[in-house]
């Protein structure tokens, strides 16, 4: 959803992304749900959260800066390669190394959106190009997407 807030003209007017953590309703999606009770303590419920908001807003800067969108506060090293990067898949690639600055699971989250990625850029006819239009120009001078995560747990303290 980053790349295509600022890739896709119909996305062109988000500004926020939100994660939501709420549970599945449907039962028969979610197999094995209820068959294990644990009792959760609520501030080990915060930690969770926490560490999913953060990886949650990594990986949406970590989408930016592939796109080549100037995130505040993060401080990239100097890679000629990622300037170089003919197209955004391939930018996925070069920011999947920044280990100085990313988590391994936000580092994995990048190779593992690139095909689908690529498949959904292909079905919108999306150009992803750098070179082509202006892209890289363009989207230097977007801003980055405002980022909110909510959680809902239900229940009596029990899963």
């Amino acid at each position: 959803m980053t790349a295509l807030s600022h890739l896709d003209p119909n996305f062109g007017s988000v500004a926020a992304l939100e994660a939501m953590n709420e549970p599945i309703m449907d039962a028969s999606k979610t197999p094995g749900l209820g068959e294990c009770m644990f009792h959760i303590d609520k501030q080990f419920i915060h930690f969770i959260a926490i560490i999913v908001q953060k990886n949650f807003v990594q990986t949406v800067r970590a989408v930016e800066i592939s796109l080549g969108i100037p995130v505040p506060g993060i401080n990239l090293p100097p890679s000629p390669r990622l300037g170089a990067a003919r197209d955004i898949a391939s930018a996925f690639t070069i920011v999947s190394t920044l280990s100085s600055i990313f988590n391994p699971e936000v580092l994995q989250v990048l190779i593992d959106a690139i095909p689908v990625f690529e498949q959904v850029a292909e079905q919108l006819d999306l150009n992803t190009a750098f070179a082509q239009g202006g892209l890289r120009r363009r989207l230097a001078r977007r801003g980055v997407l405002v980022t909110k995560y909510v959680t809902s747990f239900t229940g009596r303290g029990f899963f």
